[in-house]
């Protein structure tokens, strides 16, 4: 339930996991070590696909409604298309 419908993963070294939730709309990292969750951004619709946009240049974020998204590592989201 905490998850809110993952959708859309990326793995980050061995000790982080981004995932896309379908629920809420959000991008959240997951400390596989300690399992705590950190929301990121949200306002994305249905969280679907997720790529690295480079070292400390943050995420490129997909939603089901045909949105792409680019999320900086401060959290800061700006729609794209």
């Amino acid at each position: 339930d905490q998850l809110k419908h993952p959708n859309g993963l990326l793995a980050e070294g061995n000790d982080r996991l981004l995932m896309g939730s379908m629920t809420i709309g959000a991008l959240r990292s997951i400390d596989v070590n300690t399992k705590a969750i950190t929301q990121l951004a949200d306002g994305m619709a249905a969280t679907d696909g997720i790529v690295s946009a480079g070292r400390k240049k943050g995420y490129f974020v997909s939603d089901w409604n045909g949105q792409i998204f680019h999320v900086s590592l401060d959290g800061q989201k700006q729609q794209l298309l």
